[in-house]
């Protein structure tokens, strides 16, 4: 990171989570120091020097009255246009409505994956309670659509049995996050972070069936449950006295339980009480985006950032009697936040 050009306050310059101190000191207290620094070499002396910088060792925080400044507050918001598929379960509820029903609807139960267009939008706040310790709360919303078709085997043309569905999720998240020191260069960054995630999604599915069934419809609601496990990579490719740039890639394993409760009915046929569901899920995130920092006034306490790039979240879903049906969602993916230094 280069030395900025020289202010009147001490500040902090942070990238990716990482923070550096540089100091400023004005003209004519530089001027002094200068002097009084080659009066002693006159007089045989010596100025005592920082060795890894082999500069004057200075104390402009005691000199000008000024005080570290190792806290961090940001906010930010997010958006995801993602695409994919997503798994949805078939004709467990329909299964339990009567004895009759579990000999016809039991060997058909199934989940599978289905293609969607979802919107994701988010808020996260971060705390940095110094140079190497933070933490972060957000929370998204995903509003999802798409169509699948119900593995009914008597409908005589599959084309009748297309359904179109709507999904609304929710996630709230928590982490705390250790930025990683002396990585060699001043250039890259880097952190690990652990957290939770709770996440509850509502789905409702419609098709029309062939007489004497009628209108199909499922309701879904499903509770999830994670551990979290992350890593950041960042590496600056502009440094300049106000504006930086760098590049930045994110990965995050999870691992946790579905609890989802489904009910199917045919209006015109049966109605299914509700089915509990119990899946263990796994999977991962990654996320590469360029970052973009922008230092506001004179003493760089404020910064503007935003990330663009892309993102893909891929996940395995486990159900105990019919298999690992996989959800994928990707596409681009953009952040624009603020960051205050106290």
């Amino acid at each position: 990171m280069k030395t900025q050009e020289i202010k009147e306050n001490k500040h902090q310059r942070c990238f990716a989570g990482t923070c550096f101190a540089v100091t400023a000191l004005s003209p004519i207290l530089l001027s002094f120091l200068l002097a009084g620094g080659a009066s002693a070499q006159e007089k045989g002396g010596s100025v005592p020097t920082n060795p890894a910088t082999n500069s004057p060792s200075f104390q402009p925080e005691a000199a000008l009255g000024l005080r570290p400044r190792p806290h961090q507050i940001s906010a930010s918001a997010d958006y995801l246009l993602g695409q994919g598929d997503v798994t949805m379960p078939f004709f467990y509820s329909l299964a339990l409505a009567s004895p009759e029903a579990a000999a016809n609807f039991g060997p058909l139960r199934t989940a599978n994956s289905n293609p969607r267009q979802s919107d994701y939008y988010g808020l996260t706040l971060s705390y940095s309670l110094n140079s190497k310790w933070s933490f972060d709360f957000s929370y998204s919303r995903g509003d999802s659509s798409g169509g699948a078709e119900v593995p009914f085997p008597a409908a005589p043309d599959p084309r009748l049995t297309q359904s179109k569905f709507s999904i609304q999720d929710n996630w709230y998240q928590a982490y705390v996050r250790y930025n990683l020191r002396n990585l060699g260069t001043r250039k890259l960054a880097a952190y690990l972070r652990a957290g939770v995630s709770f996440v509850q999604a509502d789905l409702a599915d419609d098709a029309s069936f062939p007489p004497p069934y009628g209108i199909y419809r499922q309701t879904d609601r499903s509770q999830d449950i994670l551990g979290n496990l992350g890593f950041g990579l960042s590496y600056a490719l502009y440094s300049g006295t106000r504006l930086r740039v760098g590049l930045q890639f994110e990965g995050e394993g999870f691992y946790g339980h579905r609890s989802q409760e489904s009910q199917e009915n045919f209006m015109n046929f049966v109605v299914g009480p509700t089915a509990k569901i119990d899946n263990d899920l796994y999977g991962g995130i990654g996320r590469m985006t360029l970052r973009f920092q922008y230092e506001l006034g004179e003493t760089g306490y404020w910064k503007l950032y935003s990330d663009v790039g892309m993102q893909v979240r891929y996940t395995l879903i486990n159900y105990a009697e019919v298999g690992t049906p996989s959800e994928l969602l990707w596409g681009p993916y953009v952040k624009l936040g603020i960051r205050y230094s106290f």
